[in-house]
């Protein structure tokens, strides 16, 4: 048995390689979906979060 993905971005990856997701979804959804996650992760990506802050930054 695989692990599940550990991120969007990597699950997005697995994601574009399913024919049961392309087919379900159809070629139009499919192509905004992976879009407006692909820009979600990326937006994600570019904060800095709380997390990052109490754990360097914070001496």
């Amino acid at each position: 048995m695989r692990p599940f993905p550990r991120d969007l971005y990597t699950a997005l990856e697995e994601m574009k390689k399913s024919e049961l997701v392309y087919n379900t979804l159809g070629k139009h959804s499919f192509k905004v979906f992976i879009k407006a996650k692909t820009d979600e992760w990326l937006d994600f990506n570019e904060q800095v979060h709380s997390w990052e802050i109490n754990n360097y930054l914070r001496y």
